[in-house]
């Protein structure tokens, strides 16, 4: 089946179906018995504190914990340990376009947030059909059903998270370098300062591919982002977020901050030794991580901005380490993985890989998609339905960063004939 085929026309009634079940889904927990305390118990609750604390002024001590908890008992007046604080633990800049609305009461607010989410998902689906576009019309379709119906997806509109930010972000930036336009590359990939941890590891990798237009773009996207939050906080408000984000490593288990529920490597650490205190696994997580990267770094020599399926699969392995090795990710930031499922889809079509790991690493897109579903064992009593989706996630890397040889993948991205993949 060609690309622009038949099944191109059901693309619009899929993605207006998935939306629509996901509005309903926002209007049902918004409006459903028991609402608020719903809504309190989803991460919006960091959103709503943090938005007030900005219209009313106190955006100087938006990193001020007590200030934080006593915002937040406004909302929520029957709490009363500090240590049950739902934190905001992103940059001021996030909390603007919160403080447009937090003046209306908690449901309406969320409502509008969540139609604000559903909008970026549209924009979000339209770059995923624009990645998709070496796919056969079937393989399309399919994968796109994949993506709209991930259930990291679902749990971060639920949230309000800024999840689908973070995956635009990444999937328009590696977009844009395919196509030779690095200074918007990297202007997109800045929205990833909005979690500036995982801004770290792409502006290293930029720097090592010579890609200096890109990291320009990188560079003045952030300081953008900086100026905004500047005139949030201004300099001490500001230079007090770094210092709450190292401090966050080290809470434990408070804060909405849970070590041993992470979906990352030191999460997983964290729950072979039983505790949530970072300094037992400090060693473990970190020379994990440094394998990761190192696996990564190693990798990621071929020419970018081609359409080579390695480019694809080196950019799958960027947003998978960062995954990896990230100190805290929940399971809304799972969302990420649409990145390489959407690249690796792209890359295996029209030449399949072959080999173990060549068919691992078609399949990875359906493994991942089954493992994030593991949330569904809780209804089964089982404890340990994090450690598949780690171990994913570490499969994944391992995999993405063995199957393609430079020997193979000419540096214009194609095939010699007669060959395959390793």
């Amino acid at each position: 089946m060609t690309v622009g085929g038949p099944s191109d026309r059901r693309l619009f009634p899929l993605i207006m179906l998935c939306v629509s079940a996901m509005a309903v889904v926002q209007i049902i927990v918004a409006f459903a018995h028991h609402s608020r305390e719903h809504i309190l118990a989803l991460d919006f609750r960091a959103y709503y504190t943090a938005g007030l604390m900005v219209r009313e002024g106190a955006g100087p001590s938006l990193y001020d914990l007590d200030s934080q908890f006593e915002y937040q008992r406004r909302i929520i007046p029957e709490m009363q340990d500090p240590a049950g604080l739902l934190c905001f633990l992103e940059p001021p800049v996030a909390a603007l376009p919160v403080a447009a609305i937090a003046s209306l009461p908690l449901r309406e607010a969320y409502l509008i947030w969540s139609a604000f989410n559903l909008l970026w998902l549209l924009l979000l689906t339209r770059v995923i059909t624009k990645a998709l576009s070496p796919v056969p019309s079937h393989g399309r379709f399919r994968a796109l059903a994949m993506c709209l119906t991930f259930l990291p997806a679902w749990v971060a509109l639920a949230h309000g998270q800024i999840s689908f930010i973070l995956a635009t972000g990444l999937l328009a930036a590696w977009l844009a370098l395919r196509s030779g336009k690095d200074l918007r590359a990297g202007l997109w990939l800045s929205l990833l300062f909005l979690k500036p941890h995982l801004a770290i590891v792409p502006a290293l990798l930029l720097l090592r591919r010579g890609r200096g237009r890109a990291f320009v773009g990188l560079v003045l996207g952030g300081a953008a982002i900086a100026a905004a939050s500047l005139a949030v906080t201004g300099w001490g408000g500001l230079v007090d977020y770094p210092t709450v984000l190292l401090n966050a490593v080290t809470w434990g288990d408070a804060y909405s901050v849970h070590p041993q529920a992470t979906f990352t490597w030191r999460g997983l650490m964290q729950s072979l030794f039983e505790t949530d205190r970072a300094a037992p696994v400090l060693p473990y997580w970190l020379g994990g991580a440094a394998v990761a990267l190192w696996l990564l770094f190693r990798r990621c020599d071929s020419v970018w901005g081609t359409d080579s399926p390695r480019f694809a699969f080196e950019w799958s392995l960027l947003t998978a380490t960062l995954l990896f090795t990230s100190p805290h990710t929940n399971y809304h930031d799972l969302t990420l993985l649409l990145v390489p499922g959407v690249l690796v889809f792209a890359g295996v079509h029209p030449r399949v890989p072959t080999g173990w790991n060549g068919r691992i690493l078609t399949a990875l897109p359906h493994i991942g998609y089954l493992t994030c579903c593991a949330p569904l064992l809780m209804l089964a009593g089982a404890s340990w339905w994090r450690v598949p989706i780690v171990l994913f996630e570490l499969l994944a890397v391992v995999v993405l960063a063995t199957t393609q040889s430079p020997k193979v993948i000419a540096a214009s991205g194609k095939l010699p004939e007669g060959a395959r993949f390793p």
